[in-house]
């Protein structure tokens, strides 16, 4: 009875050790390779996206520019001003050529003060930014 028991127990023993330490170890692995999307100034990965400097473009078929995410608080009819994560502004000037999006082509007037937007396009000197693309909604991201 006791050779039938160690017979089974020491395999078992060795399945059960060697599926614990492959689980931390893959826990261990993800963590070190988890991307973090939100940057401190509520710029997508420190305004580098994922991939690289375009990379983020890339993922979400845009053109190049540096993504920005936040909540419009101010518009007129070339620009609108958005609120980062960490309380500061931007203002995105609005050219004729941007493409402002909902879940379907928009236009200028869906662009409403207090929505979501995700920005990507060229900073300028001044620090505002020309949109390439405007995209509105939260995408599921916490601003």
């Amino acid at each position: 009875m006791i050779q039938k028991i160690k017979k089974i127990a020491l395999p078992l023993l060795v399945v059960l050790v060697v599926g614990t330490g492959t689980f931390y170890l893959g826990i261990s692995y993800q963590k070190s390779r988890a991307v973090s999307l939100m940057g401190p100034r509520g710029q997508f990965g420190n305004a580098q996206g994922l991939g690289g400097a375009d990379g983020l473009a890339r993922r979400f078929n845009q053109e190049q520019g540096r993504p920005f995410a936040g909540q419009i608080i101010g518009k007129d009819e070339a620009s609108i001003t958005i609120k980062l994560r960490d309380g500061s502004s931007k203002i995105v000037m609005l050219p004729d050529k941007a493409t402002i999006r909902k879940f379907t082509t928009g236009s200028q007037e869906d662009l409403k003060q207090g929505e979501q937007v995700f920005v990507t396009g060229e900073e300028n000197s001044d620090g505002s930014i020309t949109a390439n693309v405007v995209q509105i909604g939260t995408f599921g991201m916490p601003y």
